[in-house]
């Protein structure tokens, strides 16, 4: 049968669907769009079971949804478990069907269908084709995404998100397939918003695009994240056969620009609300569900545990006031010149300011967490544009070494920009600063000045900032921004000064650190590694990377 009769047999397949969906679904009452607010789900179900091989809420492995299963009931939801060949059963209010390794039938994807059409919501995350060795629905065949493209503006795309950095080997193996979508890629939504509020990054493990509509007429349709960075690799690779030809940027067959990877959407008449994601591995319990050690049941991927939460809670109809708050534990700062949310007990630090402070210096306030050091500079009035705090921080050798903060945003060590500091100024300003900068395990700040861009106006807080330690966590320990990563795979993992096994050990991690992967020596079987906390060398085999070890900078090699 060769590839247009195959086409012509599925439209006449999504025809006859919907002949017998207008024939024997109920007849949805119309709603006025204003008003289509549904009850509150308490009944959850999962398609699950060889058919299709999706993920279960049974399963506790890797690739199971028992964690997402216990965020359902926190919601207040029970859980059932649907066969994919059964109908849908009427007690279900919201089922999720994530990570098919198969394609619908026609006879499955009518169960579904009629299910939407009597008012049930939906979420639905698939893999690209051929990723981890699924074939799910496709574009080009898919009966049911005809159908959400109709009647709900979103459809997907048969491709795969490829970063620069990728490599066929890291690709190939969806752990090592992952890379994050940074906050700026994010839409507002109440289901989006603590990640935007607190720049958390959101993890995938190879993705697809997806189509976002929202001018259908039938629905209330909204992309909930973009993917600007990655291309859309449309060619089936072959993961076998190590050619790393594959993964080219091909202009026009290649989809490439502001990829759309999620959206939601809700039908004006039936009330029916569905959600579209183009990676399952987000929901998974040793993926985006991953705890941050066997004892420790806290989210390693904050970012993918509250999207999670939030989605969820934005299915089930749940109060937004009621949706699952920020975890404790964990440094909920959003740095934007704002102290409101700094702890209220945080001593003043650094000595009175000048009397006569052109700035109105006020106060320091400081602490610091597991990664970094944040620093609050209180001020009377709002700094004026062009204002610099300079910090100053004693190496290791005693060496004072020289920090510049811009409130914009850059913080500088002298003409090299600290990738993952921050600062942002509004009636004073808030500065983030990795620990690693430090000499000691307790961080100090020998002085903190402010100033204008010529130097010529300075005034200095004249004592010594020691930041308090709240035993806190960061929720996020690497703050570089897109580019390669990696994760330490063995407990006591030796982070070493040079690229050899008789270099001196600064410290022993614990297995799921998180690093940015700087750069490699150049036989490229160490990595150089950064997070907030730590920056060293790292023996390769110790280490899960999501990219091509050899793109990496050789630091070894002659300037």
């Amino acid at each position: 049968m060769n590839r247009s009769t195959r086409r012509r047999l599925v439209s006449l397949g999504v025809a006859l669907l919907l002949a017998w969906v207008g024939a024997y679904a109920p007849a949805a009452p119309a709603q006025d769009s204003a008003e289509a607010v549904p009850a509150r789900v308490r009944t959850v179900g999962v398609i699950a079971g060889p058919e299709l091989n999706s993920a279960s809420p049974d399963d506790t492995d890797e690739n199971g949804l028992s964690r997402l299963a216990e965020t359902i009931r926190e919601l207040g939801g029970s859980v059932t478990v649907i066969p994919a060949n059964r109908e849908i059963p009427a007690d279900v209010e919201l089922v999720l069907l994530i990570r098919p390794q198969r394609a619908l039938s026609v006879a499955q994807t009518a169960h579904l269908w009629d299910f939407l059409q009597r008012g049930g919501h939906l979420l639905l995350a698939l893999d690209p084709i051929g990723h981890n060795g699924g074939s799910p629905e496709s574009a080009a065949s898919s009966g049911l995404i005809r159908l959400l493209q109709a009647e709900y503006g979103m459809g997907i795309v048969d491709n795969l998100l490829v970063e620069s950095w990728f490599g066929i080997e890291s690709l190939g193996d969806v752990e090592t397939s992952w890379s994050d979508i940074q906050t700026e890629d994010l839409f507002p939504h109440a289901i989006t918003a603590p990640l935007i509020q607190f720049d958390l990054p959101l993890r995938y493990w190879g993705a697809r695009s997806m189509l976002v509509d929202a001018l259908t007429g039938t629905a209330a349709t909204e992309p909930l994240i973009i993917a600007e960075r990655p291309y859309g690799e449309t060619a089936r690779i072959n993961f076998g056969s190590g050619d790393a030809a594959q993964l080219t940027r091909n202009i026009g067959p290649d989809t490439q620009g502001r990829l759309l990877f999620s959206g939601i959407a809700t039908h004006f008449a039936t009330g029916s609300r569905v959600a579209l994601v183009g990676d399952g591995e987000i929901f998974l319990n040793v993926f985006g569900q991953r705890a941050r050690a066997s004892q420790d049941g806290r989210p390693l991927y904050m970012g993918d545990d509250l999207f999670a939460q939030r989605l969820l809670a934005w299915l089930m109809a749940v109060p937004e006031a009621e949706y699952p708050a920020l975890p404790d534990g964990y440094t909920w700062i959003a740095l934007d010149g704002d102290s409101a949310d700094w702890p209220a007990d945080l001593p003043a630090q650094g000595g009175p300011p000048p009397a006569d402070s052109a700035y109105a210096l006020q106060q320091i306030r400081a602490f610091q967490n597991d990664q970094f050091v944040y620093v609050l500079l209180e001020t009377g009035q709002p700094v004026p544009r062009g204002t610099l705090v300079y910090l100053f921080v004693d190496d290791a050798d005693g060496n004072r070494q020289f920090f510049s903060a811009d409130p914009g945003g850059v913080v500088q060590s002298g003409d090299a920009t600290i990738a993952d500091a921050d600062a942002k100024a509004g009636a004073g300003v808030e500065i983030r600063l990795p620990r690693r900068i430090f000499a000691t395990t307790d961080s100090v700040i020998a002085r903190v000045c402010v100033g204008d861009l010529s130097g010529s106006a300075v005034e200095c807080f004249e004592e010594p900032v020691r930041p308090v330690n709240t035993n806190a966590l960061d929720p996020v320990p690497v703050r570089f921004g897109a580019g390669p990563q990696a994760i330490t795979q063995v407990q006591d993992t030796n982070l070493r000064a040079q690229p050899t096994t008789r270099s001196t050990s600064f410290t022993r991690l614990p297995t799921r650190t998180l690093f940015a992967a700087v750069g490699r020596n150049t036989a490229g079987d160490w990595v150089y590694v950064q997070n907030g906390r730590y920056a060293g060398w790292i023996n390769r085999p110790l280490l899960a990377i999501n990219a091509d070890v050899s793109r990496l900078p050789d630091l070894e090699a002659a300037p």
